[in-house]
């Protein structure tokens, strides 16, 4: 998830002012499909890509992603079975939360309607890919006995 994050981090693309990128999607889908451990090695990429590479007001960002991972610790200890889409909407919305509520703080510009829909759309398209590829899975399993 770390390598992934880090790769869509490189790719990002600037339009109107603001850089679009996919970084939270497989922040969100280690902690829904791999658990907290994954979770918090792909955060922990996350970081240290934003500070060492792209550098400059690094600061709140950091401080979103932290409480994102604490927050999706303990979604993932306490909400155990709940069906990944219901997760993923839960943890989308924690994002939108803790973006609108570090931008207040920090008087900063984060959150943005076009990154949302941007993100909400990589997040979709990957929990359908995760969804079909365990379907197709244990389809093949059972049809190998």
């Amino acid at each position: 998830g770390g390598i992934i994050a880090v790769t869509l981090m490189f790719f990002s693309f600037p339009y109107m002012g603001f850089s679009y990128d996919l970084r939270v999607v497989p922040l969100i889908l280690s902690f829904i499909y791999f658990g907290r451990i994954a979770g918090w090695i792909t955060l922990i990429s996350i970081i240290l890509m934003r500070i060492f590479y792209i550098g400059e007001y690094w600061e709140p960002p950091v401080i979103a992603y932290l409480g994102m991972g604490i927050l999706f610790s303990t979604f993932k200890t306490y909400e155990k079975k709940l069906h990944p889409f219901k997760s993923a909407s839960l943890y989308f919305s924690v994002f939108i939360g803790i973006k609108w509520l570090v931008g207040v703080l920090f008087n900063t510009t984060l959150l943005y309607t076009g990154g949302l829909l941007y993100i909400a759309l990589g997040l979709l398209i990957g929990l359908f890919l995760m969804e079909a590829y365990q379907r197709l899975y244990y389809l093949t399993q059972d049809l190998s006995k």
